[in-house]
């Protein structure tokens, strides 16, 4: 396994394990006013924009992860897996 692969699967980990920390730190955490809107308040919307609006992080998320899989020249199935997972990973921290 070349070296560059550890480095890899350990900043992953890392990642992975910051973004549940930081998720279950923004969950305790709260706002004293009520200005901020909520997923609850923003979901239940008929706007065409507001369904549009939270799916863009997904979309964004899965074209940038495949373009960069594909620049660094990634086999089909690691840029497959590299775009779901930053996809999903990535927008779930928000």
């Amino acid at each position: 396994m070349p070296w560059w692969h550890r480095i890899a699967y350990l900043g992953g980990n890392i990642s992975g394990i910051l973004l549940v920390i930081w998720s279950v730190v923004l969950s305790f955490v709260g706002s004293s006013n009520g200005d901020i809107p909520t997923a609850t308040g923003v979901g239940n919307t008929d706007d065409a924009v507001q369904y549009f609006a939270i799916c863009l992080p997904c979309l964004f998320g899965l074209a940038i992860a495949t373009a960069l899989a594909t620049l660094i020249k990634l086999k089909k199935p690691e840029r497959l897996t590299t775009a779901v997972e930053c996809c999903y990973q990535n927008t779930g921290g928000y």
